[in-house]
């Protein structure tokens, strides 16, 4: 992704097709690196005021329930745009998509304790393999043997 850039402000977003089709006999392809891979030169785009946005991850992928937003690209010291985030916590509604209520849960629990199916070291279901205490949270869970 590249950004153009007036008055430090992010005026558009381009793909390296969009500038191709933008520019397509501009001197950005004249070298023959450049021109063989349609890659267009960094230098020459900073004269048009366009630059490269440096992709990041997204900072909750290690976090429990939060989304990873992305955001408009943002330039650091040291004259890079990078790729920013946002990380917002799941609402209540998608919680409750995502999870089933403490009671299900509960219920479930009281099911598999009792189970012969269960690995009671590993705490696996020895049909499906899946790791119990994951898949008794989840609103699509269900039992392979059909006891929930």
């Amino acid at each position: 992704m590249y950004v153009k850039v007036e008055n430090n402000k992010i005026v558009k977003r381009y793909t390296a097709n969009e500038i191709d089709s933008q520019y397509p006999n501009h001197l950005l392809y004249k070298h023959p690196a450049y021109a063989q891979a349609k890659k267009p030169n960094d230098d020459l785009l900073k004269n048009l005021g366009i630059f490269p946005v440096i992709s990041t991850d997204a900072p909750g992928q290690n976090l429990k329930y939060v989304h990873d937003i992305e955001c408009e690209p943002k330039q650091r010291n040291d004259g890079k745009w990078y790729q920013t985030w946002r990380m917002q916590p799941f609402s209540k509604q998608e919680m409750a998509k995502i999870f089933a209520s403490k009671k299900v849960v509960k219920d479930r629990v009281t099911i598999c304790m009792q189970c012969d199916k269960r690995n009671k070291l590993l705490n696996v279901c020895k049909v499906c393999g899946c790791w119990l205490p994951l898949k008794r949270k989840l609103v699509n869970g269900h039992c392979e043997l059909n006891k929930w």
